[in-house]
């Protein structure tokens, strides 16, 4: 039983397994096939009587049984059973089931080897059933497998499950394929000894034809089109298919629930559901050849004699006409070229012939090249359209039609993979032109290429750019032109109407006779415009206020004619607005006037960018290789390509076109559009930052310093607001655009350099320096000496910010010691720079780390340290407040309130579940929020402000009231630049007012516990006192508690093996130790994280605190006893 989708979803999600007897399992592991046919029939009862079942519940178990019992069962009552339950499965579970779809689908194609009906019948029913749960497509590997068993029981219910499932999709959902795939199989079956496998093909080949037409599927199925007995059998399959798609469209089509909710005119409801149910009788319309074709390396098979001076490049034009037409010929014969080509040297070749070949026939061949590799790769020859259309256009003025001919088709092919917006400026360069035949031919081009669109795809800005010149040729002194010219603006009027078409006709709106002739064309073409583009919007809009009827009524009545329906369709708004629409238009039907109808078409505006969660997708193709990663020594048309069809599914064409435009112009202009939108609503910006990332890369090696300073400043826009947003990045996408950043800090212009700083302290601030820290190091192989000083100072910067001891494993350390012998003074001076940072880390410990140095550059080094006054330790990395510059390094923070209030440790957002992208609002969000510290000079710990003189009395409170009012201060939110950081001292006091920022600096603290320098040791270890004594902060030592007593073991082993070293004193082991014991005494006596420790990270623990007990050498240490 099949119920229908309106049925099904008012039923009850029922849990069949909780409803299963206890002996369910027994019984069907039972040695005796009656106690396994009696649990089966339970279950199959179950199924039966509750069609909805409950997605809460975890059916792979007992789905994986099924499928050993249909598979491996002796007995076929048994099988017969299962295959009903996994049917009952598919349809309980319907999309629920998709994931055990291509498990089933062999083994029921293995089981249908079986002849007795018992097993088959339900088979045939499970196959379907499970086929229903998904895309037919996913399964192609399974079903194409089961078509080549050598059984012909299998191939024959094949062949009839394939003729079952084609006769469920219309013409324009074919699945294209399985279909490629599958029909040359069903052909070779046709051949088959079997008569029942062969009509079951015929008939399945018949089902196909129905939907592709029977060409395409000729081209498909080799030499059976020559058997007039198949092909008719084949014919025959296609009208039964025919019928039987019908019938399905019929059971599957809304019920009249449309009637009901147009709530009006029965003829509406008439026409509207016409389409669902006549659907297969389009089949006329066949689909699109190129779809079924295969892809052609063309440039891998090139005719040898094409190239060189026996080719196109011969001084006789017959030898260059001959190598045109074999090329022509190998493009005719393969309709479908292999879009991974790059075709850029090959269209320059024909382009080039084009323009400058002196002969006709040579250039006319060269067009009708570039057509067929235009209608061969479709979309992918977008990017070349830019360099071709000056050609075409400026070859209009050939007047014989050897040539023109040609050109008309060529531009007409051109225009299919690319935009009018893109075009826009070269066409109206084109109608600017004094040759009147460039200017006719131009215009009889837009009125063609206008005729393909409709009220919502016609590009608003172009047609009002052009629309001008179109007027003003209607009075120009060529016939041909004039005609053309009122031809295009005809066109353009049947397309968005004639009320607002009238608004950009100027000067001729009231001139009889040109009026005459662009209604005369509108007329003609008014019906045309239906046929090639019907509008989908106004059937969403014509629905969206169907819940009011007193609206919905009068709009049906006020256009009696289709002239006024098509007109106030062109002037509706998107269907956003459409709601609010819908009143104007009902009481104005008859009184509207013209600017009313005007300001309607100025709003009706398409998002530029959509607001996607494809993000991620398009990052994992690209890390699994599905797509091109982004990586290149410099632009080529795959990546291009690859960029342009990608930024396509997400962007308004207008705004692809202008981006890759050849023109900086138009690159500028769309920076300007995205600019806007950044000011009104940047999450669009945010869900493809990776796109727009990516085409700056693109516009970084152009060197146009007008364009280039506004793309840096797009991107640091961008990422702004994903620091905003806590939108995170993935190593994919600043791997895709770092590394090209970069080669912009080597810029001349101080204000570019400027940006890229910038921009690198924010995607700092977004991922952290560890992530940016190799490709900053890699920079450094760069020539340019500003790009190495640049980097060097990024280094340099990230040391002072999080420390060496994370960043010294990625080589910084040796990186910056390798430039110190650099002849350039900057770079030089940059390297010894980032070398004290180092020093001030981690001390004489840095030169190890620096590998090999000449004496001289370490004698540099370390007198630039001398005058530093730098000292070991001398300047941590700041562990409060905002990390500086705003860089962080992840995680979540641990915030400290002076006074010693309550620790705050807010959430990173991706911990957090209740935090989802989604529902954040676009405004600036209070995560991770933080108090900032004013920045000023050298301070005394206890000195009161300078301007504690000036406040007023009233602020004076006391002490009680000054705690009571602490409770009420929020803190601020972090500031990305300039942030005053809190400076830590040596003094073990300034624990109170310390912030552990992040999880990563919680984790150096650790690590500094078993340092060789002592106040550094100490300092670290009360500030993990510090954390263990807020309950908040307790938690994230429980997860680094080994790593903690590691730490503090390996501290306690230096001190007992340093106590006899002459210098025992200096190191200061007593205060060490005394340290140690104080936090280790707390940490095992008020708390159960010690609970969490490992046995092999607890016996080394203990071993070195007992050895240090019985140890001689401790003994001479000063003030042990104490200890």
């Amino acid at each position: 039983m099949i119920l229908k989708m309106a049925d099904w979803d008012f039923l009850d999600e029922v849990d069949v397994l909780a409803k299963l007897s206890g002996d369910f399992k027994e019984k069907l592991e039972s040695k005796k096939w009656q106690e396994r046919k009696e649990a089966l029939e339970q279950l199959q009862g179950l199924l039966a009587n509750n069609p909805r079942l409950s997605t809460k519940a975890n059916y792979g178990e007992i789905v994986n049984t099924m499928q050993l019992v249909l598979a491996k069962d002796a007995n076929i009552n048994c099988n017969a059973l299962a295959a009903k339950c996994i049917s009952g499965f598919a349809t309980g579970l319907r999309a629920k089931f998709g994931p055990f779809a291509n498990q089933i689908v062999p083994v029921c194609a293995e089981r249908f080897k079986e002849k007795k009906p018992i097993l088959r019948d339900p088979l045939i029913e499970c196959i379907d059933a499970v086929a229903s749960t998904v895309q037919l497509e996913n399964l192609t590997e399974e079903i194409v497998a089961g078509m080549d068993k050598q059984n012909p029981q299998i191939k024959l219910q094949m062949d009839n499950f394939i003729f079952r499932q084609m006769n469920k999709f219309s013409a324009d959902k074919a699945p294209r394929k399985l279909i490629k795939l599958v029909v040359p199989i069903l052909a070779k079956h046709a051949s088959e000894a079997d008569a029942e496998v062969r009509e079951a093909s015929l008939a399945a080949i018949g089902s196909v034809q129905r939907m592709i037409g029977d060409k395409n599927v000729k081209s498909m199925i080799g030499d059976l089109e020559k058997d007039e007995n198949k092909m008719k059998k084949v014919n025959e399959g296609a009208a039964r298919a025919a019928e039987l798609a019908a019938e399905h469209a019929a059971k599957t089509a809304p019920p009249a629930a449309s009637s009901s909710k147009n709530g009006g005119g029965e003829e509406e409801t008439e026409t509207e559901s016409a389409p669902t149910s006549a659907r297969p009788a389009a089949k006329a319309k066949e689909a699109d050849p190129w779809d079924f074709a295969d892809a052609f390396d063309i440039l891998g098979k090139m005719p040898s004699t094409f190239e060189g001076e026996a080719g196109v490049e011969s001084k006789k034009w017959t030898e260059r006409r001959d190598a045109l037409q074999a090329l022509l010929d190998l493009l005719v014969a393969n309709i479908k070229l292999c879009p991974k080509g790059n075709y850029a040297e090959l269209v320059g070749t024909l382009r080039k012939i084009l323009e400058k070949d002196a002969n006709i026939n040579v250039a006319a061949l060269a067009a009708k090249c570039l057509t067929h590799i235009a209608t061969g790769l479709r979309a992918k020859f977008g990017p070349h359209a830019s360099t071709i259309l000056p050609a075409i256009l400026e070859k209009f003025k050939e007047k014989k039609a050897t040539l023109a001919t040609p050109l008309v088709e060529l531009i007409d092919a051109v225009v299919d993979t690319t935009t009018l917006e893109s075009m826009e400026s070269d066409l109206a360069t084109a109608l600017g032109k004094p040759n009147p035949q460039i200017k006719g031919q131009t215009a009889l081009f837009l009125k063609r290429a206008f005729i393909k669109l409709n009220s919502t795809t016609m590009p608003k800005k172009t047609l009002k750019a052009l629309a001008p010149l179109l007027v003003k040729h209607t009075g120009d002194a060529d016939t041909e032109v004039r005609e053309a010219a009122c031809a295009a603006l005809g066109a353009a009027m049947a397309v968005i109407g004639e009320k607002p078409m009238m608004t950009m006709m100027g000067d001729i709106a009231d001139d009889k006779l040109k009026m005459g002739k662009v209604k005369e064309s509108f007329e003609a073409l008014k019906g045309e415009v239906q046929e090639v583009a019907p509008p989908p919007a106004p059937k969403t809009e014509s629905k969206a206020p169907t819940g009011k009827p007193p609206v919905k009524g009068p709009v049906k009545k006020a256009p009696p004619k289709e002239e006024k329906e098509e007109e106030e369709e062109a002037d509706e708004p998107p269907p956003k607005s459409a709601a609010k629409a819908a009143p104007k238009k009902v009481i104005p039907a008859k009184e509207e006037p013209k600017e009313e109808e005007e300001e309607e078409v100025k709003k009706k505006t398409e998002e530029l960018l959509s607001v996607n969660e494809e993000k991620k997708m398009r990052l994992k193709d690209e890390k699994t290789l599905k797509i091109l990663k982004w990586n290149f020594a410099a632009p080529d048309e795959e990546h291009i390509s690859q960029l342009m069809t990608l930024m396509g599914a997400q962007a308004k064409a207008s705004l692809v076109g202008m981006l890759f435009h050849k023109d900086f112009k138009q690159h500028i202009k769309a920076i300007d559009e995205l600019n806007k939108m950044a000011d009104s609503d940047p999450l669009p910006l945010i869900k493809n930052s990776d796109l727009i990332l990516k085409w700056c890369t693109l516009r970084f090696f152009e060197t146009n310093p007008a364009a280039l300073i506004k793309v840096l400043d797009l991107a640091l826009r961008v990422l702004n607001h994903c620091l905003e947003m806590e939108e995170p990045m993935s190593t994919e996408e600043i791997s895709a655009f770092m590394p090209y950043l970069l080669l912009k800090t080597g810029e001349q212009k101080e204000n570019m350099r400027q940006t890229v700083r910038d921009i690198i302290d924010v995607l700092s601030s977004i991922c952290g320096p560890l992530k940016l820290c190799p490709m900053v190091i890699d920079a450094l192989k760069t020539k340019n000496s500003r790009q190495r000083a640049e980097c060097l100072s990024v280094l340099e910067k990230y040391v002072t910010t999080v420390g060496l001891a994370q960043l010294k494993p990625l080589g910084v350390v040796k990186s910056m010691a390798g430039c110190v012998s650099d002849r350039d003074t900057n770079v030089r001076n940059a390297a010894i720079n980032g070398l004290v940072a180092c020093y001030r880390d981690e001390g004489e410990r840095v030169w190890q780390s620096a590998g090999k140095m000449e004496a001289k550059e370490k004698q540099m080094v370390e007198e630039r340290i001398k005058r530093s006054g730098a000292a070991p330790g001398s300047a941590r990395p700041p562990m409060g407040g905002t990390p500086a510059q705003g860089m962080r390094t992840g995680g979540a923070r641990i915030v400290s309130q002076q006074n010693g209030g309550t620790v705050v440790r807010g959430r990173a957002s991706s911990r957090d579940g209740s935090h989802t992208r989604d529902s954040s609002p676009v405004t600036s969000r209070g995560h991770n929020s933080t108090f900032n510290a004013n920045e000023r000079g050298t301070v005394s710990k206890f000195q009161l402000d300078d301007d504690i003189d000036n406040l007023p009395p009233e602020n004076n409170m006391s002490m009680s009231q000054v705690i009571a009012q602490l409770e009420r201060v929020t803190p601020h939110a972090p500031s990305r630049y300039g942030g005053g950081t809190l400076k830590r001292t040596n003094s073990a006091s300034s624990i109170g007012s310390s912030v552990v920022d992040s999880i990563e600096a919680l984790d150096k603290v650790i690590q500094n516990v078993s340092s060789t320098l002592a106040e550094v040791c100490i300092e670290a270890v009360e500030q993990l006192s510090f954390v263990l004594g807020v309950e908040d902060q307790r938690p994230l030592l429980r997860e680094r508690v080994d790593l903690l007593l590691q730490n503090i073991a390996s501290q306690v082993q230096y001190i007992r093996t340093s106590a006899n070293r002459p210098d025992a004193e200096e190191l200061k082991l007593a205060d060490r130790m005394k340290a140690l014991l104080n936090f280790t005494s707390n940490f095992t006596l008020t708390s159960t994280e010690l609970r969490c420790a490992s046995a092999e990270t607890l016996e080394p623990f203990i071993y070195e605190f007992i050895w240090v007990i019985n140890d001689d050498r401790f003994k001479l240490v000063r003030e042990c006893e104490q200890v």
